[in-house]
């Protein structure tokens, strides 16, 4: 460690940092999903640790998957510069589906390095220096989009499904909640989704929400994420009634029941309308057939929550489960006919 002298803050100490020539920086939490064979952009960052870096980088990636350039040399004349180097990645018809991962290399006389730089710095703790390694998951799936192209998304507390939407190759569009909630601006989108508890941070939804039942009614798709059961802006969040509750699933990898069940029979709370049960087969089978591996893996701290505890007729459940040693939930996912629309 090293001590310096502060105006203020009198005598310091800090760990002291020794740094690889180069550094290699992917974009943090960013993940390359390919739904198609369509190339995407790839920026890796260098920075130099040290004065006169000169070498290439290179991604190296799996068999089946195509990067240009293959390398690409670089030149950084003082410590600390920094320079962003761009690839094309795509899979070819042969890349295996599932998830794997990507890697950049810098090679700096006849040395490989793969390893980036991130600093944590507040006042109340020694400066940290991590080097995480320059990775990023890469994963190949084999979906299809249906009719489903443009989407307009109202993001509520925050949230990054917009970014995992585009990756998937949906054009999507960020609704700003004063000025595009309308019928009429509404109606050149294929779907519309709301972000986690927008019913809760939003209040323009309390004059708005006519104009997104409007546009289900004339024949859109409105999916509504999570909300939690207080400090709604409106009574009701659907076109029919429904009451939110606390329920919830915390066993992330919890089996899950698909509802109708094997057979045509419905697994339901109250009797539901004729039209309903195509609604929740259509879920689960256009334009991608769930299984329960979509269920099984890649969930983060629970599986749901905020779950409806009642709910009108209108509304199909779709799948059910439960905690150990709880009874079933059903209403995960819950759709509803509305017009020509449907309400999510």
């Amino acid at each position: 460690q090293y001590k310096h002298t502060d105006p203020v803050l009198g005598e310091l100490y800090q760990p002291l940092a020794v740094v690889p020539p180069v550094m290699v920086n992917i974009p943090a939490a960013r993940a390359y999903v390919f739904a198609d064979q369509q190339p995407k952009q790839v920026p890796v960052t260098l920075r130099a640790g040290q004065a006169g870096v000169v070498g290439s980088l290179a991604l190296q990636v799996p068999s089946g998957w195509q990067v240009e350039p293959a390398t690409v040399p670089f030149s950084l004349k003082n410590k600390d510069d920094e320079q962003t180097i761009t690839f094309s990645l795509r899979p070819l018809a042969g890349a295996a589906e599932g998830k794997t991962e990507l890697r950049a290399v810098a090679t700096v006389g006849g040395q490989a390095y793969s390893r980036g730089i991130q600093t944590i710095q507040y006042p109340h703790i020694p400066t940290q220096t991590l080097f995480p390694e320059a990775t990023a998951p890469l994963v190949r799936l084999n979906v299809a989009r249906g009719h489903t192209r443009t989407i307009g998304y109202l993001m509520g507390a925050g949230d990054e499904v917009p970014e995992a939407l585009r990756q998937l190759g949906y054009t999507v569009s960020l609704l700003d909640p004063n000025t595009d909630l309308t019928a009429e601006r509404l109606a050149k989108y294929d779907a519309v989704v709301l972000g986690v508890r927008a019913y809760n941070v939003l209040d323009q939804l309390k004059t708005k929400q006519p104009a997104l039942l409007q546009y289900v009614e004339n024949g859109g798709t409105l999916l509504v994420q999570y909300v939690v059961n207080r400090g709604t802006v409106l009574p009701q969040i659907g076109p029919y009634p429904l009451t939110l509750s606390a329920d919830r699933v915390t066993v992330e990898n919890t089996p899950v029941t698909f509802l109708p069940a094997p057979g045509g029979a419905l697994i339901v709370r109250q009797p539901s309308q004729p039209t309903a049960p195509s609604l929740a087969q259509n879920l689960l089978t256009t334009p991608n057939k769930l299984t329960a591996a979509d269920f099984s893996t890649g969930w983060v701290q629970e599986q749901g929550l905020y779950y409806p505890s009642a709910w009108d007729s209108h509304y199909q459940p779709v799948v059910a489960s439960h905690d150990p040693g709880e009874t079933d939930k059903s209403s995960a996912i819950l759709v509803a006919p509305y017009g020509k629309g449907r309400y999510i």
